[in-house]
């Protein structure tokens, strides 16, 4: 199958998945704004309905999930911004007493190894880095300046090296909390949010899907894409039977321990909760049986926010639908 016909045979599939999550109202409602996309996406499928998403049964020959920036394109982030951001954030905690007490060798030896660290750590699993780690890792390198407080000045002295030698953001995310109830809940609310680091790319989209992405960073990225829209247009959280069932419509099954691009698939979903693209929490069903939900987590609304998977779920839809129309027109059949 040629490359373009594969992307929109995608496409479509992910198109009628995301429709057909509309179509049941699952989930809250996101205001107006949205509202108003799902009149429009109803007006053009009233004008002419794609196929039914229930016909698409579960045996269907497997659908690859690729990632496609000419349909979600990623914005190409600005080095020079970037750099000046931390430099400053930098420079506002060079002159605190306990930094300028540092000598240069001391400087150097603890931002190689929170850099090291981070690279290690985002090498083995993706999952972000929490800053009470990477403290906790500069104490066991360097005792006694345990009650120096200076971690502060090394993580942002790290981030800009990352920056100047990687091309390389080390991005600071605010961790989501989990649901809580009575006293945990206001326990949890006085509390300042944990911090957290991941390493993200600072390279042009086309320069890093040509010398650094590998096969597979497509087909995960391609997969954490739809898995994010799904739950986005579910109102933020879906439970976890039904995002099988929807993902099943894209030839993914929840049973599948051999996907022939995301082998276990369970396995591979477990890995967007361990990356905090999505969180998974249990809860009590009305006939006492444990269920699961999952909800956005913060790497998810910092990557991919609402208004971007809006825009690129109506996109999806509007092409399925002119996609239905333009081959009525070639059959000679014309709504």
């Amino acid at each position: 199958m040629a490359p373009e016909m594969k992307r929109r045979k995608t496409v479509s599939l992910i198109a009628i998945v995301a429709n057909n999550a509309f179509s049941e109202g699952r989930g809250k409602s996101r205001g107006g704004a949205k509202a108003v996309k799902r009149e429009r996406v109803s007006e053009r499928s009233e004008r002419r309905r794609g196929p039914d998403p229930e016909e698409i049964v579960e045996d269907k020959p497997v659908i690859e999930i690729e990632d496609d920036d000419d349909v979600f394109p990623d914005e190409d982030p600005d080095p020079a911004a970037t750099a000046q951001q931390y430099m400053t954030q930098l420079e506002s905690y060079a002159t605190q007493t306990n930094v300028l007490k540092l000598s240069e060798e001391e400087k150097h030896k603890l931002v190689a190894e929170v850099m090291r660290y981070m690279l290690f750590a985002q090498y083995r699993d993706g999952a972000p880095v929490t800053r009470t780690k990477l403290a906790e890792h500069l104490s066991k390198i360097a005792p006694e300046l345990k009650r120096a407080k200076v971690s502060s000045y090394i993580v942002a002295e790290a981030q800009v090296k990352f920056n100047e030698i990687f091309g390389i953001e080390m991005k600071e995310l605010s961790r989501k909390a989990q649901k809580k109830t009575g006293a945990a809940r206001t326990n949890l609310q006085a509390s300042e949010p944990t911090k957290e680091y991941v390493l993200k790319s600072l390279l042009p989209s086309k320069m890093r899907r040509q010398f650094i992405d590998r096969e597979e960073d497509h087909t995960f990225r391609g997969f954490v894409m739809a898995v994010v829209a799904l739950v986005s247009v579910s109102g933020g959280e879906i439970e976890e039977q039904v995002l099988w069932k929807h993902l099943a419509k894209l030839g993914v099954r929840h049973d599948d321990e051999a996907h022939p691009k995301l082998g276990n698939v369970r396995d591979t979903l477990n890995k967007l909760c361990l990356q905090r693209y999505l969180m998974k929490e249990k809860e009590v069903g009305s006939n006492g049986q444990d269920t699961f939900r999952y909800s956005l987590a913060e790497r998810a609304m910092d990557e991919l926010p609402t208004e971007k998977v809006d825009k690129y779920v109506l996109e999806l839809m509007r092409g399925h639908n002119d996609e239905d129309g333009n081959a009525a027109g070639e059959n000679g059949n014309v709504a």
